[in-house]
């Protein structure tokens, strides 16, 4: 026991400062067991996952999209699915749009490839459907 002395007076002198921030740390503590850890063990109807199980995935994306890198900073990219009114799509508004506007503008015997562009600018900026 004398041995442990001079440890006991150190956890002394540090329990007197532990205390008064444990004291207020109760009401975080409190909150985290009412209600952060009942939320990540949830499960989300969409995905199945538990919140807790979506936060590395979700961490995973965030960190592709900043990877691209310039001489001006991050690049950050967030891929968009097409939608109905996407113009990656060829049966969406903006895309017929653009292929009426090109047989309007185009000469008669150019007109056949407005199609063929349209295509071609969806797969370019909207990868092989």
């Amino acid at each position: 026991m004398r041995a442990a002395a001079p440890t006991l007076t150190a956890l002394k002198g540090a329990s007197a400062n532990g205390v008064p921030l444990l004291t207020q740390l109760d009401p975080t503590v409190r909150r985290l067991n009412a209600e952060l850890l009942p939320f990540l063990d949830r499960r989300d109807p969409s995905t199945k996952l538990r919140n807790y199980e979506a936060i590395g995935p979700f961490f995973a994306s965030v960190n592709s999209v900043a990877s691209p890198f310039n001489d001006a900073g991050h690049l950050l990219q967030f891929a968009v699915a097409p939608g109905p009114n996407s113009v990656l799509s060829l049966n969406s508004a903006p895309a017929a749009a653009a292929v009426r506007d090109c047989r309007a503008e185009v000469p008669t015997r150019a007109r056949g490839g407005c199609a063929t562009a349209a295509r071609l600018l969806t797969r370019m900026f909207g990868g092989r459907r």
